[in-house]
């Protein structure tokens, strides 16, 4: 699976939000990427593959969108 964080895959990371909030999560997530990240994402399509840095990154992009969206 993809790695999120040392230990947690992606599903993990949303595991703990009600299924009812995944929807919002992931709008939310996807806005998040593409203006602040936009570089991940240009990254991901041209590449068509994903590096371990590029895993890092991704990351630590989604674990600062996770501290975002919980506060909400």
């Amino acid at each position: 699976a993809f790695r999120v964080k040392e230990k947690e895959t992606l599903e993990e990371l949303i595991d703990k939000y009600p299924v009812e909030k995944i929807r919002d999560y992931e709008t939310q997530m996807l806005s998040f990427m593409k203006t602040k990240h936009a570089d991940l994402l240009a990254e991901i399509d041209d590449k068509k593959e994903i590096s371990p840095d590029l895993e890092k990154r991704i990351r630590a992009a989604l674990t600062d969108f996770d501290s975002i969206f919980a506060a909400a």
